[in-house]
């Protein structure tokens, strides 16, 4: 991994566009979106996905029994707790939305775990089920020219990290010595603050 870091960072560095090399400003937030965006929605993604499986213990016993749905939970997690609420855009053209119009110029705040809780677009959306073959792909990592190019990467990372725990742990539970899991204070990233565990060896 450090490898792949250090070579992600040497290319950036190196890389020139039009002849000329990036600004460091440029360097600055692109080395920022790697961190966020390789790191922190990850984490909070399987995070709150551990939740689910304990506020649902029926979820984990089927999933420990059958770890083929492990991929379908992940897809159902990210769904119902995206780690990203939305992000901000801007209107490229005069358009209208729902009867409110938009002026191009206009910044909006889109929300992608609203649009993933819609009834229009999932039957019983509050509710985890791994038979949704029928119904919309979820926003959780956008869509469109801004679809996260390190989407398959962190559902791999995920289901690994799921995979790992339902097969080499048992009992597993909130400790209750421990802190009571807190959201973090943001209205785009969603996800727990800290996640105090106990649990026996498989």
């Amino acid at each position: 991994m450090r490898r792949s870091i250090g070579s992600s960072i040497s290319d950036l560095v190196h890389a020139r566009v039009d002849g000329e090399s990036l600004s460091q400003d440029e360097l600055l937030t692109m080395l920022t979106q790697f961190l966020i965006a390789g790191n922190e929605t990850t984490t909070t993604h399987i995070t709150a996905t551990v939740m689910l499986l304990l506020e649902q213990p029926q979820l984990m016993a089927q999933v420990r029994a059958d770890l083929s749905l492990a991929p379908k939970l992940i897809e159902e997690s990210l769904r119902v707790e995206s780690p990203i609420t939305g992000l901000y855009r801007t209107a490229l053209v005069d358009t209208e939305i729902a009867g409110v119009a938009v002026p191009a110029g206009a910044h909006l705040l889109l929300c992608y775990s609203s649009g993933n809780r819609d009834p229009e677009q999932y039957a019983d959306p509050e509710t985890i089920k791994f038979d949704r073959s029928g119904e919309g792909a979820h926003l959780a990592f956008g869509q469109g020219p801004h679809f996260c190019l390190g989407s398959n990467l962190s559902k791999a990372e995920s289901r690994i990290a799921l995979e790992a725990l339902l097969t080499r742990t048992t009992n597993l539970r909130l400790d209750p010595a421990g802190r009571t899991p807190e959201r973090i204070p943001s209205y785009i990233l969603r996800g727990v603050s800290r996640l105090d565990l106990l649990f026996d060896r498989a």
